[in-house]
């Protein structure tokens, strides 16, 4: 299951096979691999692919947790004209990791306020800022370049298929 971060709803000017079949092409179906992670560089996507509906992602060479999935739903409205509903965004797993990092780091924060203002050692404050400073920077590093960066890539490789 995602959480939506993007949703799209589009008329394309062709056909719901056309469209399928596009996706289909370039989507690799990980279910026939035999042991580990699987990775063939022919294809743009990895994922499901159904009659009227898909579930893709980027398809790279290394595993990323952070990487956004596309769901999308494709209905027929005449034999040239298709309504295409995506919705772009990360895994329930991802959201809640980050939602416990992020209390994580907030605790870690007032933590380091009270001390603030209850001590005067200033030694362990600047460690203890630094950490914290550093937690947050890793969080949007990994929302930037391992979320938003390929959700850009993922939209742009869709929107050619649909084009």
């Amino acid at each position: 299951m995602i959480l939506p971060v993007y949703k799209e709803n589009r008329i394309v000017n062709r056909s719901c096979h056309e469209i399928m079949a596009g996706i289909s092409r370039a989507t690799y179906n990980p279910q026939f691999r035999k042991r580990g992670w699987s990775y063939d560089k022919s294809y743009i996507f990895m994922g499901e692919v159904w009659s009227n509906a898909f579930k893709i992602t980027n398809n790279t060479y290394s595993r990323n947790s952070f990487a956004p999935f596309a769901k999308g739903t494709v209905r027929p409205i005449d034999s040239n004209h298709t309504e295409v509903n995506i919705e772009i965004g990360p895994l329930m797993f991802v959201v809640v990791f980050m939602s416990i990092w992020g209390s994580g780091v907030l605790f870690f924060a007032a933590f380091l306020i009270y001390e603030l203002f209850t001590r005067s050692t200033a030694g362990g404050l600047i460690v203890g800022f630094s950490v914290l400073a550093l937690f947050i920077a890793v969080a949007a590093f990994f929302i930037r370049f391992g979320f938003f960066h390929n959700c850009k890539i993922l939209r742009n490789h869709i929107n050619e298929i649909l084009s």
